[in-house]
């Protein structure tokens, strides 16, 4: 299993691509309850009353006038929700230059063919990769190869990227149509241990059914849904303070979990839930891990 910190992604070390559909919020400009909504510090704000010169954020009495309705499409995928998506047409790149050092990179929620990282000291290009986000794991014959709709993993992770100071990271993902972002996490990995074979992979699903007196369902309203990962991972007995410590120090921050690098299925994005570490062996021990998903 590996975890990744990411990195804080601020404006100061953020460049992308993609576009706003709204415009910013103006002090000079006077709003009403139908007037489109705006865009202030990385979220969009929708106007529930008038108002001219109220900030969105910093006026005493923002919530009289505004309320706010999700982050803006360049920051949906940095948010803490994975169901917020950052979109555009054909591609999305973005470049980060994280504080220290960064190895890694996971993608949750995909919706794209490929994708491409590039990592450079800012002059010269030390790492240029392209991966493909076609899933074959469905295939069962000649049939479906030629003739079944092509599938695409929506989960991406790479790790072992160069170790430079302050690097210069571009995550480019392609796509026909519009491509999509869940989330993204640029960061620095750490290795817990193996995943034991018997990892629950699930999610809850928030979407609303609605019924009759007969339990019929009447309406389906589709909402976002998170997934929710159970771990059992063998860590070598030299290393479990190292774990026990590196867990705690985790506490109450979203990170992403690679359970096993070849099911994306185990790929995940939220806060850790370590149960008690059994010292069951001489040479290793066992620790239970949950992680509550965004």
């Amino acid at each position: 299993m590996i975890i990744i910190r990411p990195a804080e992604i601020t404006d100061g070390i953020l460049t992308s691509n993609v576009t706003e559909t709204y415009s910013a919020w103006s002090s000079v400009t006077a709003y009403t309850s139908a007037s489109a909504p705006v865009t202030y510090n990385q979220s969009v704000y929708q106007a529930i009353a008038n108002t001219t010169n109220n900030n969105p954020e910093t006026d005493p009495a923002a919530a009289t006038y505004w309320t706010r309705i999700e982050p803006m499409n360049k920051w949906a995928m940095f948010d803490t929700q994975t169901s917020t998506v950052s979109t555009r047409a054909s591609n999305i790149t973005v470049t980060v230059q994280p504080s220290g050092t960064a190895d890694s990179v996971a993608l949750f929620y995909v919706s794209a063919a490929a994708v491409n990282v590039t990592v450079s000291d800012g002059v010269d290009e030390y790492y240029n990769e392209d991966f493909s986000l076609t899933d074959n794991s469905g295939i069962e014959d000649w049939y479906f190869y030629f003739f079944e709709p092509i599938v695409r993993k929506t989960e991406f992770y790479v790790s072992g990227l160069p170790n430079l100071y302050n690097p210069e990271i571009t995550v480019t993902t392609t796509g026909t149509g519009t491509v999509e972002i869940g989330h993204c996490v640029i960061g620095f990995s750490r290795e817990l241990g193996d995943t034991a074979y018997g990892a629950q992979v699930g999610f809850t699903d928030y979407s609303k059914i609605e019924v009759d007196a007969l339990g019929v369902p009447e309406s389906i309203t589709p909402r976002a849904f998170v997934r929710s990962n159970r771990f059992t991972v063998w860590v070598e007995a030299a290393r479990v303070d190292y774990v026990i410590n590196l867990l705690a120090s985790y506490r109450a921050t979203p990170v992403a979990v690679i359970g096993a690098s070849e099911y994306t299925s185990t790929f995940g994005f939220g806060l850790l839930k370590a149960g008690y570490m059994a010292i069951s062996y001489p040479s290793h021990s066992v620790i239970d891990i949950e992680l509550q998903g965004f």
